[in-house]
């Protein structure tokens, strides 16, 4: 379905309602994942919202500024400044351990403590992190080319740091069988075991396209039997003369064996060339 006009960054699912939040502050909902309603700001936000999770009872969104809205049915909101005189932007949210963790992308350190959510405790540990995955008791941090680590905290307030793997540009990652997966670029899909210190990857096949090199998986979620990751291909169309984005897909029991990646296709069997940025995944 095309829903407004605005681009959509994320996408959760609680409460037997879908909810997703992208640009200009519009926040979008459906109950079937096919009819959505009319696009609307959360309190006439006007700036980027980057996450979304549904956990606690609660929607919980964060994006720029340091602005988090907080929703229990994804329609009524409740906004938040953390910071008062914030320029940063809040780039993904998990939930672990009794507490929302939410990272940002600078290049200082700063630990900052959030009580809004029934004291349940927000910590903010920024340290030019993009990316927040919490599974075995951890949360687990890391970015994408301008961060060199990879964070890992039992209660979102003290972290070790480990060098991340140079090949590593972490766009999404999600914890399952044991395993912390992370989405990067030129094709990668970085595995570590549950301690999140050590990363190995595997390049997908990829079926009828470009080499798998062209590829960049933008996100990935475990939805209780197996790891599914979405992105794109990109080739060079010589009649256009300009790139040509392929929507892809793969998947995995394991973390470590992957499907050969095929084209996402909409239900008329037409070929999705629209950048696929989020992914959940729900019981039948």
């Amino acid at each position: 379905a095309v829903v407004g006009t605005n681009n959509w960054n994320a996408i959760a699912y609680g409460n037997g309602k879908y909810v997703a939040v992208g640009a200009s502050g519009y926040v979008t909902t459906s109950t079937d994942g096919k009819t959505w309603t009319t696009p609307t700001k959360i309190a006439e936000f006007s700036y980027t919202w980057n996450d979304i999770i549904y956990a606690n009872g609660k929607f919980v969104v964060c994006g720029s500024y340091s602005y988090i809205a907080v929703s229990t049915n994804g329609t009524n909101w409740t906004t938040y400044k953390v910071d008062s005189s914030a320029k940063y932007h809040w780039n993904g949210i998990a939930y672990g351990n009794g507490k929302f963790v939410v990272v940002v992308g600078l290049a200082d350190i700063i630990i900052l403590q959030w009580y809004k959510l029934d004291n349940a405790g927000v910590s903010l540990f920024i340290w030019k992190l993009v990316v927040i995955a919490y599974g075995n008791g951890k949360f687990v941090v890391a970015g994408n080319s301008s961060s060199n680590y990879i964070g890992v905290s039992t209660d979102g307030i003290n972290w070790s740091w480990y060098n991340k793997p140079s090949g590593l540009m972490a766009y999404g990652m999600a914890y399952g069988n044991g395993k912390f997966v992370a989405s990067s670029t030129n094709g990668r899909l970085y595995t570590s075991d549950d301690t999140g210190q050590t990363w190995s990857y595997i390049v997908p096949d990829i079926d009828g396209l470009s080499p798998a090199n062209n590829d960049k998986y933008l996100n990935i979620v475990y939805n209780g039997e197996m790891f599914i990751a979405v992105g794109y291909n990109y080739s060079w169309n010589d009649d256009e003369s300009r790139n040509l984005y392929t929507d892809i897909v793969t998947t995995s029991t394991d973390g470590v064996n992957w499907s050969t990646a095929v084209p996402i296709k909409d239900e008329l069997g037409n070929v999705l060339r629209l950048t696929t940025l989020s992914i959940i995944a729900v019981s039948a």
